[in-house]
């Protein structure tokens, strides 16, 4: 097996708070933070003809998820915990790509400059 290109990365989104409530509750609005939310790209790897074989042998056992993370062991962002893959194969190439995924919940954050929000 021979890795192609992978071209995933992480995507972090910023979140802002409104600062608008009703009760006046709050001074103003608080600190922004950034969040993990999701990633995107690509792993596209060319597989051997005894490879396919047996990607095919576990798509049709419903178990081409545990041979992914066997086999392919795509090298995920740090951030990324799980992954459910989407795939495709064509002739001997694989490409697969994140249908959904979590955080790894021992990644820790940078955690929020909050000096700049004083």
């Amino acid at each position: 097996m021979k890795t192609l290109s992978n071209t995933l990365e992480t995507l972090i989104e910023w979140w802002d708070d409104p600062g608008d409530y009703p009760s006046g509750a709050g001074a103003g609005p608080l600190p922004s933070y950034q969040y993990f939310a999701g990633m995107e790209g690509e792993v596209k790897v060319e597989l051997e003809q005894k490879e396919v074989a047996e990607y095919n042998q576990a798509v049709e056992d419903g178990e081409e998820q545990e041979w992914i993370q066997q086999n392919v062991d795509p090298k995920t962002p740090e951030e990324v915990g799980s992954v459910t893959w989407e795939h495709e194969l064509k002739g001997n190439v694989l490409t697969l790509w994140s249908e959904e995924c979590e955080a790894d919940p021992d990644y820790q954050e940078p955690e929020p400059d909050y000096d700049d929000y004083a």
